[in-house]
């Protein structure tokens, strides 16, 4: 699967503590080498939303769109009481 991100998906892993960055990161490796959508872990589709998806890292959420075809865009990594907030 082809990933982008975003700039301020990466201004929000500068805040990141470093094993969450960590998992993180392996969630990006994980979807690079993914073939569907689903592969990636602890993955669910936010209701209200046609391609809006959410990662749950402990208490942080990564913000996933689907662009097309296997491209998936990371567009924000934050708490879980601010991600709602902001994204999508």
């Amino acid at each position: 699967m082809q990933v982008v991100t975003s700039k301020r998906f990466f201004k929000d892993l500068q805040d990141l503590e470093k094993d969450t960055y960590q998992s993180v990161l392996e969630v990006i490796e994980i979807a690079e080498n993914a073939t569907v959508l689903k592969e990636l872990p602890d993955l669910k589709k936010l209701s209200g939303f046609k391609n809006a998806y959410r990662v749950k890292i402990g208490k942080h959420r990564i913000g996933l769109l689907t662009i097309e075809n296997n491209v998936v865009s990371f567009e924000r990594c934050l708490k879980r009481d601010k991600i709602y907030k902001v994204f999508p």
